[in-house]
């Protein structure tokens, strides 16, 4: 009985206390206002053709996308079943303006006469 009255006795001083304390309330403003943009998927096809003059070891192909276009941003790349050069790797890096991106092939050796073509799609993002 005695802890009852003890539990009942702090829950009132604590129901009085939230009750006498003022209201506190945090005006809520946008500092910034938020703005809106439509954004439309494109969906770009590539075919590099390549041709050795002479033998070679592995070498890099880069290609800049989206070409000089500063309202579209990159998303993904894929490299197409159809290629047949021998990529060893691809990474996709920044490049000067500041939404386009260079894709950076190694490629493995080629023969003297030899012809190889990388095929691929990206994907961009466009304003």
């Amino acid at each position: 009985m005695y802890s009852f009255k003890k539990i009942e006795t702090i829950l009132i001083v604590i129901l009085l206390t939230s009750v006498l304390l003022p209201t506190i309330t945090i005006p809520v403003t946008p500092e910034e206002t938020i703005e809106t943009k439509d954004l439309y998927l494109l969906r770009v096809e590539h075919y590099l053709e390549l041709e050795a003059t002479e033998n070679t070891d592995s070498f890099s192909v880069k290609y800049v996308f989206p070409p000089d276009y500063g309202y579209q941003v990159p998303i993904v790349l894929d490299l197409l079943n159809e290629t047949t050069a021998n990529v060893l790797s691809y990474s996709i890096e920044p490049y000067g303006v500041e939404s386009n991106r260079v894709v950076n092939f190694t490629i493995g050796p080629m023969q003297q006469d030899e012809h190889q073509m990388i095929h691929f799609t990206i994907w961009v993002l466009v304003e």
